[in-house]
C-alpha cells in the first residue's frame, strides 16, 4: 500500500515539473525552432509520468478498495486526455492548413 501511495506521489510530481521545469529553462534556437527545447522538456516528464502511471493502474488492480481502484485509474486516464488532445490538435491543424 506504501508503494501505492509514493508511486501516485511520484506521478503528480512528475505532473507539476512538466509544467514549471520547461518554463524556468530559456528558450534555445533561432527562428522557427526557438523554444523547442521547452517542448521536448514537457512531453519528457509527461512521457515518463504516463510509464508511472501505468504502473500505479497496474497496482490498482489489485486493491481490494474500491475508492483507491477508481483513484489508481485517474493518471492513466489523464495521460489518454492528454495525447487526444495532442493527437486532435495535430489532425485539427492539418485539416485546416
Amino acid at each position: 500500500m506504501r508503494i501505492f501511495w509514493f508511486a501516485l506521489a511520484v506521478w503528480a510530481a512528475t505532473m507539476i515539473l512538466s509544467v514549471v521545469y520547461p518554463m524556468s529553462i530559456s528558450p534555445t534556437g533561432d527562428g522557427f525552432t526557438r523554444g523547442l527545447n521547452r517542448v521536448t522538456a514537457f512531453f519528457s516528464w509527461q512521457i515518463g509520468g504516463a510509464i508511472i502511471a501505468l504502473s500505479i493502474w497496474m497496482q490498482g488492480r489489485s486493491l481490494t478498495n474500491r475508492a483507491l481502484r477508481w483513484l489508481s485509474r485517474i493518471p492513466v486516464l489523464w495521460s489518454l486526455i492528454l495525447t487526444s488532445l495532442v493527437i486532435g490538435t495535430i489532425i485539427w491543424a492539418k485539416m485546416n492548413a
